[in-house]
């Protein structure tokens, strides 16, 4: 299986956040690295997710979401425009 190179770039950020993380703690910057840390794993979860497999499940519950949504014309034409679904 081929290596996916986003999922390994954002775990060494991580493991390097988590040397910053330590440092500023050790400096007494409770605050900014409370506010780093999170900001740092929301990077390595969402490219995970973004990873992750795509359901049937989910990919009909966003079609029916999308359809729903079709009774705003604003909506209606962006999802022309990204041929998301048939409107």
């Amino acid at each position: 299986m081929k290596e996916n190179l986003v999922l390994e770039k954002t775990y060494q950020f991580a493991l390097t956040s988590v040397e910053l993380y330590k440092l500023l703690i050790s400096k007494n910057e409770y605050v900014l690295s409370k506010q780093f840390f999170r900001s740092a794993t929301s990077i390595g979860a969402n490219a995970h997710e973004a990873t992750a497999g795509y359901s049937k499940r989910l990919r009909r519950q966003n079609v029916y979401c999308i359809k729903r949504s079709s009774r705003n014309p604003i909506l209606v034409k962006a999802h022309r425009r990204w041929k998301i679904c048939k409107l």
